[in-house]
């Protein structure tokens, strides 16, 4: 009879007077709400922020088709390892919305990078190839961008603020999780 013990609930008020343990997502939602949300200009360093990863996400996405669509008109195969640089983007832009505004400088490095690699290398491959031109003009012009962007992002003094307040709030959490309180 002892093993048929019902399990509590604790999503709801029970007699033990015991709540649910809150989460570190939780958590984390409800410092964000109180410190960044809050302040006018923490909040519209977040928005900053997002539209700002979110455009350079879309445009590099878009890059990509582009690419592998005037790749496969012309009949050419893709070089994927440059490609498969878009997963780590992925990666460093949502971990810059996440308060390390400083990886952006990654994303305007990657962009030069990437220019300095279409006209060294990209370029003299499809010279005299049909639509060779706007190809190459797309695609620097959405490296570019990228480059002004993240520039942008990083002399924002509103996103720094933000980003300031996210690292405060992501240090508070795993601080808390390595002590092994949750308050």
């Amino acid at each position: 009879m002892a093993n048929n013990k019902k399990r509590k609930n604790y999503g709801s008020n029970n007699s033990s007077g015991t709540a649910r343990p809150i989460t570190v997502k939780e958590k984390k939602k409800q410092l964000i709400k109180e410190r960044i949300h809050s302040d006018p200009v923490k909040s519209r360093g977040m928005r900053a922020l997002g539209i700002i990863v979110s455009a350079i996400l879309l445009s590099r996405i878009a890059l990509f088709i582009y690419e592998l669509a005037y790749y496969a008109y012309l009949g050419l195969s893709v070089g994927v390892i440059s490609n498969l640089l878009l997963l780590p983007l992925l990666l460093i832009l949502f971990m810059a919305h996440d308060g390390n505004r400083g990886l952006l400088a990654v994303s305007a490095v990657s962009a030069v990078v990437r220019i300095i690699y279409l006209f060294s290398s990209t370029y003299p491959a499809l010279e005299g190839l049909s639509g060779s031109g706007v190809f190459v003009a797309a695609y620097a012009v959405i490296m570019a961008a990228q480059f002004i962007m993240s520039v942008t992002a990083l002399s924002m003094p509103s996103t720094d603020a933000y980003s300031k307040e996210m690292q405060k709030i992501n240090y508070e959490l795993r601080s808390s999780l390595m002590n092994g309180t949750r308050r």
